[in-house]
């Protein structure tokens, strides 16, 4: 009996080695786990997240939807002017769903942003404050779409570019439900320097022309996209540049400065027969 127990005392030393030895390695195999998702690869760090539409060249558009991840595109962003205007942080009221369709067509609730200048002025506030009041009114249309089926947000995008002291945002919406959908377009010059509205007269100093220049430089783009749109003014061109002129006269447009300082004018054009009128940009 005696014997016996010696027999047993090595083999269950070598035992309780055996499972120290399995524990011991058991933890250290957890221990580099965690180390290793802790270095980054595994939880995705390295991986830029993705940014605001800050850039100055920026379009935000119902067909843009889809975030990538891929680190070489160049967002071309200018530094001087993210320091003027973001992205409004801006949400709906109430959950709304992130998308429906119409007619088959996929509309977005992440495609409805606004810019928002973060300048300190009352010219600023003004724009905010308007800005704000459109996005309200595409989310209550996109609302309306995804209960009622039928309306929609046709366009909701900006751009915006700053040339000099003189920052131009310009957005432009449009919304269908039973009609053609017109665009309607918001425009603002804001001197970054002051935070004061720039003028038609600042733009022609910026330019380096005359009020009287500028002018007639944008009734020259006005004659020409009438001319190179045959087909919109139903071979009535002359007509159409008579009452446009009208609206011209009147002062029924807006001038703000584009990429690399091309001039750049929001015009209100005829439709053929006295239908009404719409409005649309024009340049050189």
């Amino acid at each position: 009996m005696e014997e016996n127990k010696r027999k047993k005392a090595p083999n269950l030393v070598l035992g309780i080695i055996c499972v120290t030895l399995i524990v011991f390695f058991a933890v250290l195999f957890v221990v580099c786990v965690i180390n290793y998702n802790q270095d980054g690869y595994q939880s995705g760090a390295g991986v830029p997240e993705q940014s605001k539409n800050t850039n100055k060249n920026v379009e935000v558009a119902n067909d843009i939807s889809e975030e990538t991840e891929d680190e070489n595109i160049d967002l071309d962003v200018d530094p001087s002017t993210a320091d003027y205007v973001t992205v409004a942080d801006y949400k709906p009221s109430e959950n709304l769903p992130e998308e429906y369709k119409v007619d088959g067509i996929t509309y977005r609730l992440s495609s409805i942003e606004v810019p928002y200048v973060t300048i300190s002025s009352d010219y600023a506030k003004t724009i905010n404050s308007e800005l704000k009041k459109v996005y309200d009114e595409a989310i209550e249309v996109y609302k309306n779409g995804t209960t009622n089926g039928r309306a929609y947000v046709d366009k909701f995008s900006y751009v915006y570019h700053l040339n000099g002291d003189i920052l131009s945002i310009l957005l432009e919406t449009a919304y269908g439900e039973t009609d053609v959908p017109y665009s309607t377009f918001y425009v603002y010059n804001i001197n970054v320097k002051d935070g004061s509205k720039v003028e038609e007269k600042d733009i022609a100093k910026y330019l380096n022309i005359s009020e009287d220049k500028l002018k007639d430089e944008i009734w020259e783009n006005i004659e020409k996209f009438i001319d190179g749109n045959k087909e919109t003014f139903g071979g009535q061109e002359a007509e159409i540049k008579t009452q446009t002129k009208t609206f011209f006269d009147n002062g029924e447009y807006q001038a703000f400065l584009g990429e690399n300082s091309t001039l750049v004018a929001i015009a209100k054009f005829a439709i053929p027969a006295g239908r009404g009128y719409f409005f649309d940009a024009v340049s050189k």
